[in-house]
């Protein structure tokens, strides 16, 4: 995986490497450069609930990560679970 060489400083908008923690063109401290691999992460609203009978279940992208809720309880987790990301 390649990543960019260089990034834009969200301060002055000048050009600068991906590895320099500070600009060179306003001088100020610039924050961790984020990768692809950070946007691998799932979006908010991702998990789902599915019904199971007189249970529920929450899935991620389809694949059940949690079962055996009453379905109270599943939209409390499904809350928390998606203000998480």
């Amino acid at each position: 995986m390649q990543f960019a060489k260089n990034r834009i400083c969200p301060l002055c908008r000048g050009e600068v490497s991906t590895a320099a923690t500070w600009c060179g063109h306003c001088g100020r401290n610039l924050p961790p450069a984020q990768h692809a691999r950070s946007r691998i992460r799932p979006k908010t609203g991702t998990y789902k609930i599915i019904s199971d009978g007189s249970r529920f279940r929450i899935a991620l992208r389809g694949e059940i990560k949690i079962d055996g809720f009453k379905l109270e309880n599943a939209r409390i987790m499904l809350a928390v679970l998606n203000s998480v990301n």
